[in-house]
């Protein structure tokens, strides 16, 4: 008797990386960013764009949070896609946010007025925020 192939749906992947929101990390960060998005098949051009937005994110948020502070980073294989997720601590943002409401994005950068986030943001397909309980995550 012969075996009938049956298909098997690929499942997701996620790889993570947790730093301080120091800049001292920020190569860490795009060397993650880089060789995450290859291994789950990003082309070599959509990887770099993902990349500079990766670095673009990390950067600000470096100069938004205490170097203490943790930054979780992940990238997930969306089968068809790939997204980069930075999560943080939402209480913690707020305040040095100046009591601003962090989620909403329009305050998030008006705050970020000295850095350019336009050139790398518009290298990608997504930037949301999406909070959760007591996080925030900013996705691309």
């Amino acid at each position: 008797m012969s075996q009938m192939n049956t298909f098997s749906p690929r499942k997701k992947i996620r790889v993570k990386l947790e730093v301080r929101a120091d800049k001292v990390f920020l190569p860490l960060v795009a060397s993650f960013a880089s060789h995450a998005s290859t291994a789950m098949g990003l082309g070599e051009v959509e990887a770099l764009h993902l990349t500079k937005a990766a670095e673009r994110v990390f950067r600000l948020l470096s100069e938004v949070l205490p170097p203490s502070k943790r930054v979780r980073i992940s990238c997930v294989d969306g089968l068809y896609f790939v997204d980069q997720e930075f999560e943080f601590d939402l209480m913690e943002f707020e305040e040095h946010m100046s009591g601003q409401s962090a989620s909403d994005p329009h305050e998030f950068l008006e705050k970020t007025d000295d850095i350019d986030l336009d050139s790398e943001i518009k290298l990608v397909d997504t930037f949301r925020f999406v909070q959760k309980r007591t996080t925030l995550c900013i996705i691309l």
